[in-house]
């Protein structure tokens, strides 16, 4: 009797149980040579079929490696009961989440595109799932889905004795070809995710009711469709439910049309909460480079017009004051004392903190020198 505290073939050391499914039961358990915690699925049987079977598929299941599916690591067997290793996704399966009511559109969309694009690589591989259904897909903390079980569905069909088990709980999701007991294949994958996807809008199962009810109204009509879709979703829905399964896309194209319906939201999102946040009044943006450089040559500019008005005023002071000393007998100007006082405090606070953005004021402030000599230069005194 397996049981929390066992290892498995010397490397599974065996933790609490997690989960009894409808032919297993899981226990989260710790790999002894990757370090790495682990989901380990001990099947409830012991008939060497299955162990074959395992043998046979396990290099097929471990190349399944892909974001939205659960991978397979390893498989074995202990005490004849077969045993599948698989990666550890810690979350809820999409069954529980639906139980606090439906998804939005937006939200249903984006987790079908990711789960279609997991089937297609498996598809492109050669596996088919068979059992797509809530309870096999597992959301992860991060809001990530993960489809489990690829291969389980394929493993009970190998007995009788478990087969009718399984079917019983999955009636609700089983294509119309699995029904007949026909060849199955990936469209019969791409049919039970549609039906999954009208349940996560709906809340509600497409086909409800006893095995055989649900099973029968499989064959005589495709699901209804919830009202208010957009139209390219209600036209991929349509498509991927239809009865025939040569009418219905393959998992790559249900994928990309989904992602074209998930892809609006973000992207409308986005432009609005950019306007939002620069036209805000309270927001004071960082300026870029080229604005506060511009604003620096703008005040040295205004600077340096300051600097030349300054300036000049004393240069007319100097001017005014020189006209005046030619005439000793006339009195000095009574505007003069006022003026100087003026034109010595402006340059002064001016040039403390403007003047090392400029190189013309030294041009400036050296032309006043030449009026001293005026009249030593002039003719007219022969002339008199």
């Amino acid at each position: 009797m397996v049981a929390p505290g066992d290892v498995l073939d010397g490397r599974y050391r065996l933790g609490p149980g997690r989960g009894r499914g409808g032919m297993a039961d899981v226990f989260r358990a710790h790999d002894l040579v990757t370090d790495d915690d682990v989901a380990v699925k001990l099947l409830r049987t012991s008939d060497a079929s299955m162990a074959r079977w395992l043998s046979r598929e396990q290099a097929a299941l471990v190349r399944l490696d892909h974001p939205a599916l659960v991978r397979l690591r390893a498989t074995g067997a202990t005490d004849d009961r077969p045993y599948l290793v698989l990666d550890l996704i810690e979350g809820r399966s999409l069954a529980d989440v639906l139980h606090d009511g439906p998804l939005t559109i937006g939200r249903t969309a984006e987790l079908g595109a990711l789960i279609a694009g997991g089937l297609a690589h498996a598809h492109v591989a050669g596996v088919t799932h068979r059992d797509v259904k809530p309870a096999n897909i597992l959301i992860d903390g991060a809001g990530r889905p993960h489809l489990a079980d690829f291969g389980i569905a394929r493993l009970s069909e190998v007995t009788t004795a478990t087969a009718a088990g399984v079917v019983l709980g999955t009636a609700a999701y089983l294509a119309p070809e699995q029904v007949r007991a026909e060849r199955v294949g990936p469209p019969a994958d791409v049919y039970a995710l549609g039906v999954v996807l009208i349940e996560c809008i709906t809340g509600e199962r497409c086909f409800p009711g006893s095995f055989q009810e649900s099973a029968m109204a499989h064959l005589a009509r495709p699901p209804a469709l919830p009202a208010g879709l957009p139209p390219s979703f209600h036209r991929i829905l349509a498509e991927a439910t239809a009865l025939d399964p040569a009418q219905r896309p393959s998992a790559a194209s249900v994928a990309a049309a989904l992602a074209d319906v998930a892809a609006p939201a973000p992207t409308l999102a986005t432009p609005a909460a950019a306007v939002t946040e620069v036209r805000s009044p309270t927001q004071v943006l960082p300026s870029p480079p080229y604005v506060a450089t511009a604003r620096r040559r703008h005040r040295g500019t205004l600077a340096a017009a300051a600097i030349g008005s300054v300036a000049g005023l004393a240069i007319a002071v100097m001017v005014v004051r020189a006209g005046g000393a030619s005439s000793p007998d006339e009195p000095p100007p009574t505007t003069a004392p006022a003026a100087v006082p003026l034109s010595v405090p402006a340059p002064t606070t001016t040039t403390t903190t403007i003047a090392p953005t400029t190189t013309t004021v030294p041009a400036t402030t050296t032309t006043p020198p030449p009026p001293p000599t005026k009249p030593d230069n002039g003719k007219k005194k022969p002339k008199d």
